[in-house]
């Protein structure tokens, strides 16, 4: 794989696509760059299963927790939710997501997604708490 990356190293460099959103997809860009070493997880991971197959697995499993929380922030901007992830973190979450607009706007334009969107609603009409601005 080093080999073919080296190879075709210009063409990467000049014709691969920029993007605004660099989360997932064949990063050749990536494998192609002279600055890292080569790391092909990089590329496998970015392709979301779609060159690789697990053939077996080995994981460490974790008790499941008594309780789960989820806590939403509503921001203004992208910036202002970035800016409270340390503050997330500091809670040592599980995880942590950001959808920004984009996702949101997407996601209304699935059908599949109508059911969630209308539990949300529900949850609101009943009097649960509006998520604060920040």
């Amino acid at each position: 794989m080093p080999k073919i990356v080296r190879a075709n190293a210009t063409a990467i460099a000049e014709g691969f696509p920029a993007h605004w959103r660099r989360a997932c997809g064949y990063r050749l860009d990536r494998l192609a760059r002279e600055d890292t070493v080569f790391d092909l997880a990089k590329f496998v991971v970015g392709s979301e299963g779609t060159l690789a197959v697990a053939t077996g697995a080995l994981v460490d499993l974790v008790p499941k927790p008594s309780r789960t929380v989820i806590a939403v922030g509503h921001f203004t901007s992208v910036a202002g939710a970035i800016d409270a992830t340390q503050d997330a973190l500091a809670c040592d979450p599980a995880a942590v997501e950001l959808m920004d607009r984009t996702i949101l706007d997407l996601s209304r334009r699935k059908i599949e997604y109508a059911a969630s969107r209308r539990s949300c609603a529900a949850e609101i009409e009943r009097g649960a708490p509006r998520p604060r601005q920040r």
